[in-house]
Order: C-alpha cells, then structure tokens, then sequence
C-alpha cells in the first residue's frame, strides 16, 4: 500500500478541525510500532491475527469474530479509508463515574484502531454489546446507550475534544450474522489482477438481474449461465447487490443478488408476505385479490385477508382527527380512542409502503409472523436454573424430572418465580450439549465440567461449510512403536502427530511425524505441506495457546499466504472439537489393532526392559506414512461424514467448488525461497566456516556448492532443510544472500529421514568411522551403509545403480568443478526473491560436530563472524529479491550455479514422510 503523504495528511486533518496536538499525535502514531492489545485477550473469546490487505501488515486481534470483521469492512476498497493503525496509544486521564456516580475513576483506555477517511478521523472500538450491557449495569458510567445498539463513551470522546479526534464504538448490530464469512470469502476478489473467466456471461447475468429485479444464486450457477467465481466478483465490484449482513453467501439454497437494495427490501416484503399473511384457503386468496385495488402491486394478492381488512382499516383512520378502534381489532380496544403515536406510527408506516412498494396499504400489513413470545422473564430464576443445570444435571448425571424438583426446592425457599417440568423439558433440549471443560493440575489430572453454552452463543465463523476455508492444527501422541528403517533399530522416542483438519470435512489436509515434543518445526512442516498438497493455505487456521504456534516463521508463512490465524480461548476445547474429535479417532479406531501399537505390549515394555517386540510387531516410519496417507487420503475421501450429510467428502468438496468458487483461496508456490523461512539454524547458532573444497560441514556431512568457493575460509551461517536432509541453505552476507549447498547423495539421503541419517551415522560413528574427523568420507560410507541396510529389492537396485555412476564421477564432485550439479539431483529453481527468517535452533545433540571442525576464531576473525551473524540477525528478515550474487551481480531469483540441463534431474522437494 502506497501512505498518504505527509503533506496531503496534514491538510486533511487541518480541513477535519484537528487542532496542532492531534495532528501530532496521529503522525507520531504513524511512524512508530503499534502496541500489544489490552487485555491480551477478552475473556470467553478468541484472539488472532488478521492480515491486512490494505495496510500491507498482520494485526493482532483480542477479540477476532467482532475485530476481524471490522478490518475485512476497512480492507474493502469501496469503504475509501485511507488506513488504519492498530493499538495506536495509550489514553490517560479518562475520567468517570462508577458504583452510580458515587466514586470517579481515572482510567487509561488503549483504543483498538486510528482511523484515517476523507470525513473521518479518529479511534475506533469494537465491543460485544453484553459486556458493554455489563458494565452499564454495573454502575459505570465509561459506556452509555444513545439508541438502541448503539454506544458512546462520553469520558474518552470529552478526553478527545482537546485534540479534535473523534470517537467511535461499535457491536455485533453493525456486522450482522454473515459478514465475517462472506467478506472473508470476498476479499481475495478485490485483487487488481483478477482474470474474469467469461465476461460475455456476466454481461448477460447482470443485464437479466437488472431486468427482473434479483436472481438467485443456485439458478444461474446450475444452470452454468455464470461461475461462482465470476460471480462472486461481479458481487465485490457492485455490479449486483447482495446483503452482505443479512444472507450467507455459502448457502446456495436461500441466498440471491439484486439489482439494488430497493429490490431487495422489495424482495424480502414480498418473502415475508408469502411466508407470513399467505391464506390457506383459495376462496380467500382469491377474495385478496378481488379486494386489492388496481394500483396495488401483483404481491399483494398473497396477503391473507384478515391482513390486508386490518391495514385498509389503519389507513382509513389516518385522515380523521380522532379515530376510534374498530370490533376486529380487540375486545379491550373495541371503542377506545387511538393514541396519538399510534397513528403517527402508522403514518410512517404507510409513507414508506408507498416510496419502496408503490402501496401505502402494503406499508401497514401486521407483521403478526414477527411477534415474539410474550412470556415474562426472570433473570433471577433464569440464574438459579443454571446453576442447578450445571451442577446436578450435568455434572451428577440427574434426570430432568429431579433437576426440576431441585430447582422448585430452591425457588420457593428464595421466594423467587419458577415454571413447570415441560418448560425445564424445552430449555434442556436447547442446551448445548457441547459443555465447556476445565482442566486440572496435579498428579492426577483430569478434566472438569465449568460451564455450557447458552442457546444462540454459537460462532458464526466455526459453522463454516466451504472447504479449505478454516482449518485446525493441533499435536496428538501416538502410542505405537517406530523402527529405524535404515538399521532396524527400535526409536525410543515418542512418536508426535501434527495433523490440519478441514472443518467443513473433516479432511486431513496435511500431517506430519515427529519423535520429539512439538515444535514450531513441525507446524511449519504442516504448513509446508497443506501448501504442497492444495496450493493454498485456509483462509483461518485455528491453533491452541501452545508456544509453538506463536513463531516468527510461522506469522510469516501465513502472511505469505494471506491466512488469518485465530487462537482458541484456554479451557473451552469445544472451540478445538473438530481436531480433538479427529485426534481421537485416529489414535482409538486407526491405530490401536496395528502391529507395533503400545496398547497390547505396554505392560511388557513396563515390566521388561529387555523386551524388543521385532519385525512383526513393529512399523517403519515409511509403513506408518503409507498407512496414514491410504487412510486420509483415499478410504476417508470415499464416505461421508455428518458435516457433509452423509456425502462422500470428495463429491462435497467438487460440489462446493461449483458452488462458492475456488478464487478465495491465495494461490502460493512452494518455492525454495519460501521454504527457507521455516530452517532452523544449525548448531553453533548456525555459524560454519566454508572449508577449502567448497563445502560446509553440519552434522558431520559436507554440503557443497560451486559457490561457496568464493569465500573459503569465511564464516556463514547455515540453515539446514528440515524436510529435505540432502539440501542446506548458506547465508553468506546481505551483499551476497542466499547460496543452496547439495550433499553428494543427496538422493540417497532424500528416501530417509533426518532422525534415521542421525542414528545411522551414531551407530558408524561408534564403530567402523570411530574417530574419523573427513565428512566427505561419512557420507560416502554413510550412503553405502545405507545400500547395504536396505530391504526394499527395488529401491536397492535403483540406490546401487546410482551409486555407480556416483562414485565414477566421485573425483569430480569433491572437487566440485563447474558441472558438478549434473551428477546429481539438484532443488528445484527459486521462482520468487529470498525471504529469509529464523527461528530457534534446534541442534542434533547424538551426533555433533567433532570439535576439531569447531576451531576458534582469531582476532580479526572473530569479528568478522560477529558483523555476519549480526547482519544476518538484522538483515535476513528483509533481504527478499535483493539479495544480489557478489560476483555476478545477479538476483537469488536467477542463480547462476543452476543451468537448463537441471531440469532432467531436478528433484521434487516435498514434505513427505520427514521426521525431525
């Protein structure tokens, strides 16, 4: 996004009466970092991240239903908002009264956004109309109702007149039901570059929606006048109107486009009608019609008799100074003198059918199918009721008859009101039965019921039913046992599941094995994959308050993407249901009768150290990987599911595609350049120094890159490629960026992952290889160890042959002369500039470096690796395309080291069965 000037900003301001301080405190707001929310989180609620398309950064969000949907409302183009700025300052010195103005409280108030219009300056709020409700009646007087959902705060707006800023709080009654989901799903085509697939095809669903008056969705998508995503963006740039508050644009059933929005208020009198005065009996629909005058528009035929006698009696009464009520309309009315605002009341009525529907009759129609219920309530017994729910029927497990006899008990001795069995029947079958949990601490930790959800208080955004739109990311242990494919040896460790899971499906979209606790590797790997697998990341990734999904990386892969990140509220695992249920299933039903799982043998592995269950009990990594991938990705995708009514996943993802539309997903490439912002750096905080040969040790195998011999004897820093063991990437100075470093084998150590290659070189290391210090020597005995260990017959044939021809050309490849890189696979060409980034380290601690490769650095030296590992601390975040070759000249986009002939050999780098 291109900032408002200074200049133009500052007159904007001066023409907006913004005094000189408020002018410099919105350019002070301007050039400095925003602040963290307050409070972190709202309590019950979700927090996230949202990424602005508009303002070009990610903003962290403490309530995300209400906040993200105020920044999609900013980010559209239409809005005219210049930007906007989140948790822009603190405001001192509100004062207000609280406890009924009995004491005055000075508070500090951190505004959620500072936003910057044409007619409009100033702080925005958005709050849940209950808490403000709550406050209110609490006896502050911070939060004041001017009108009905609608809310000021007179302290902070008088604390703001000094400065000529407005101030604005908004609810819920802004947004309305659907427009988190619908703009969520819009805002992708708001993009300049968006290619409308036939505009013969629009030009005519436009022409026919402007004739009739609106057209319904399903109709011109079956019928293929129009693709949903043609459609969609027909929507966005307004050639059609559609309510983006009122109907869900993912419901095909009931959702339609308009020619404006008179032809949808039109169309929802004309619904309301049908659905609400519409006459059983013909005689009387008839008879509606016969009465109608000819100026009366053709809907109103539809209106029931009793209805339209009703409003022909209200307009008839409009003329006369004083009306009485007629007999039909009530024995109690019958008679009596009609109010005043009664009839001024009708007369707007009647003035506003004959400006939207050309009948002033059809103005005054009852709406009788719009009157509630008109049963008292009492809050106080409402109270009482649920805490008796809570406790006997949900907790102890009581019967709805004695639940009831308990809350009767109680309401008498209180003197409070109480209703009958068959009501207490009614609100029991409301009830969520989906019950908030605790958890608790200690040695014997369990859960424990903390509440329910009361009726209504579902989330918009988790109903969502398009595929690949929000997704859940969460770890599960797996209680099976894992051999190390390479040597046979049993993995002790504990084998961790990463798994994303569709809502809308409950499709896997991608998984990951680690033998460690989860990490923020993994979950990049998951991203990584998803992104492999789809093209794309879900628009919302919903994670837990775990540490590792609060990493640099990660914010970065999904600003890459343009994917939304929400954090679920601590101790409400009904928020993460969707990845738990699943979680559940995998570990119960998919792996508990597999050979290897813990669940038959735990007690022998207990009971006997000694115990090794052995070939028939226990798994590769690569049979669990095939298992896993058969289940997820063709038994699963064959049956249906409750969330897909019983329709096989695959049809419902290929139906909804028609339906809604593809282009809402941000299309992104798994380059190398974005691969790089996921590598955790090498032991030693990642520094290496670059030998002789060309090549950069890690973990006790050389890495080689014509490149690198440029700056023998240099310090960089390396990053090696979690998913890939056979690629490292070097980063040498901002000057230079990025170098990609190959080991010899890499495609023998690609089949085999780094955990495997790890306990392979600790078994050669302690024996045969037993202080030797030459890692081109262990990786070639390394690849042969692995030929040999090999129990595939397929797979060693095809290892052996390219063996051969490897260590044919081994003189060349450790010299690494010019054409080194056709002897062996090389990655993929970088499509898009380097994007560097770090994250914690993780070190290899069974088998480092030997510490005579670990030499100090003298003197100059010294500093020298200093200035580098601080250049890249400061540097490696922005470097993108402008890294440039220090001989060359040449961008990271165009490597020199990589010619045409690479694309015979060129490896498919994919995140397939990596385990870290």
């Amino acid at each position: 996004m291109t900032r408002i000037n200074c200049d133009l900003l500052d007159t904007l301001l001066q023409s907006l009466r913004v005094t000189k301080q408020g002018t410099e405190l919105v350019n002070e707001i301007r050039d400095r970092a925003p602040l963290e929310p307050k409070p972190r989180v709202r309590a019950g609620r979700m927090r996230g991240e949202h990424v602005s398309t508009l303002m070009g950064f990610a903003v962290r969000l403490n309530d995300f239903t209400l906040q993200s949907a105020l920044l999609h409302e900013l980010d559209d183009p239409h809005e005219k908002c210049l930007g906007y700025y989140s948790w822009p300052t603190d405001i001192g010195g509100v004062r207000y009264g609280v406890s009924y103005g009995s004491h005055t409280q000075v508070d500090v108030i951190r505004p959620f956004l500072l936003k910057i219009s044409e007619e409009w300056v100033g702080f925005v709020d958005v709050f849940p109309t209950s808490m403000l409700k709550k406050s209110a009646m609490g006896g502050s007087a911070l939060y004041e109702e001017v009108d009905e959902g609608h809310w000021t705060s007179p302290p902070v707006a008088e604390r703001l007149s000094s400065y000529g800023l407005r101030y604005q709080i908004l609810t819920e009654t802004h947004f309305g039901h659907w427009y988190l989901i619908n703009m969520a799903l819009l805002s992708p085509y708001h993009q300049p570059d968006y290619k409308v697939q036939d505009p013969a095809a629009c030009e005519a669903v436009v022409a026919m929606v402007k004739a009739k008056g609106y057209m319904f969705r399903r109709d011109l998508i079956d019928r293929q006048l129009i693709s949903a995503d043609d459609l969609n963006h027909l929507i966005v740039t307004r050639r059609v109107f559609f309510p983006l508050r009122a109907q869900d644009l993912t419901d095909m059933r009931s959702s339609a486009v308009f020619r404006d929005a008179i032809a949808n208020e039109v169309f929802k009198a004309t619904k309301a009608a049908s659905d609400g005065f519409l006459s059983l009996d013909t005689t009387g629909r008839e008879r509606s019609a016969d009465v109608a005058p000819d100026p009366e528009p053709d809907f109103i035929r539809f209106v029931s008799p009793e209805a339209y006698d009703h409003a022909q009696h209200k307009l008839a009464t409009l003329p006369e100074k004083i009306s009485y009520w007629w007999p039909a309309s009530g024995p109690k009315r019958a008679g009596n003198p009609i109010p005043p605002a009664t009839k001024a009341l009708w007369k707007s009525q009647a003035e506003l059918g004959e400006l939207l529907y050309n009948s002033a009759t059809y103005g005054l129609i009852p709406r009788w199918h719009e009157r509630g219920s008109r049963a008292m309530r009492f809050p106080e017994s409402e109270q009482l009721w649920d805490r008796v729910y809570l406790k006997h029927r949900l907790q102890k497990r009581w019967t709805i008859r004695a639940t009831h006899g308990r809350f009767i008990a109680l309401a008498k001795r209180l003197r409070l009101p109480s209703f009958s069995e068959r009501t207490a029947k009614a609100r029991d079958k409301e009830y969520d039965r989906s019950i908030f949990v605790k958890f608790r601490d200690g040695r014997a930790a369990r859960y424990a019921i903390a509440g329910f959800a009361p009726p209504g208080t579902a989330n918009r955004l988790y109903q969502a039913t398009v595929p690949l739109f929000l997704a859940h990311i969460d770890h599960t242990p797996l209680e099976i046992r894992i051999e190390n494919s390479a040597n046979g040896r049993r993995i002790k460790s504990q084998v961790w599941l990463t798994v994303m899971i569709d809502v809308a499906t409950g499709r896997k979209l991608a998984w990951t094995i680690s033998f460690s606790a989860p990490s923020a590797a993994a979950v990049a790997t998951v991203l990584f994959e998803c992104i492999d697998r789809h093209g794309c990341l879900p628009r919302f990734i919903v994670v837990d308050n775990a540490p590792e999904f609060d990493s640099i990386v990660m914010h970065r892969i999904l600003q890459e993407a343009e994917s939304h990140l929400v954090w679920r509220p601590p101790y409400h695992p009904r928020y993460g249901s969707p990845v738990e249920a699943a979680n559940n299933k995998i570990t119960v039903q998919l792996l508990q009768l597999l050979a290897g799982n813990t669940v038959a043998v735990k007690s022998l592995y207990d009971y006997s150290r000694t115990f090794i269950a052995r070939n028939a009990e226990l798994m590769t990594l690569a049979q669990l990987s095939a298992y896993l991938k058969g289940v997820f990705e063709e038994v699963e995708l064959q049956v249906g599911s409750a969330r897909t009514g019983d329709e096989p996943v695959k049809d419902y993802d290929a139906r909804r595609e028609l339906e809604v539309g593809i282009s809402y997903r941000k299309s992104i490439d798994l380059t190398l350049s974005l691969r790089r912002i996921c590598m955790p750096s090498a032991s030693n905080e990642g520094l290496r120094r670059v030998r002789d040969e060309g090549h950069v040790v890690v973990n006790n195998l050389a890495y080689f890159s014509e490149d690198l011999k440029r700056f023998r004897g240099q310090y960089v820093r390396v990053f090696p490629d979690v998913i890939h063991p056979g690629l490292v990437y070097v980063y040498v100075s901002n000057a230079v960026g990025w170098l990609d470093a190959k080991s010899i084998f890499t495609d023998f150590f690609a089949l085999y992952s780094k955990r495997e290659l790890l306990g392979v070189i600790a078994e050669l290391k302690h024996g045969r290889l037993h202080g030797v210090r030459d890692p081109t020597l262990i990786a070639t005995v390394l690849a042969e160890k692995l030929l040999e260990l090999e129990r595939d017959p397929a797979r060693k044939d095809h290892l052996a042959q390219q063996m051969d021809r490897l260590m044919n050309r081994a003189p060349s490849l450790l010299k690494t002369e010019p054409d080194s890189h056709n002897y062996f696979n090389a990655p993929p060409n970088v499509g898009a500039g380097a994007i560097a980034g770090e994250i914690s380290g993780t070190t290899a601690k069974e088998c480092e470096e030997p510490q005579g490769n670990a030499q100090a650095v003298p003197g100059a030296e010294a500093a020298a690796a200093a200035q580098a590992a601080s250049q890249v601390d400061a540097d490696a975040p922005g470097s993108d395309a402008e890294s440039v070759n220090a001989a060359t000249g040449s961008s990271d986009a165009d490597p020199p080291h990589l010619s045409t002939k690479d694309e015979d050999f060129e490896v498919i780098v994919r995140p397939s069965r990596l385990s870290f």
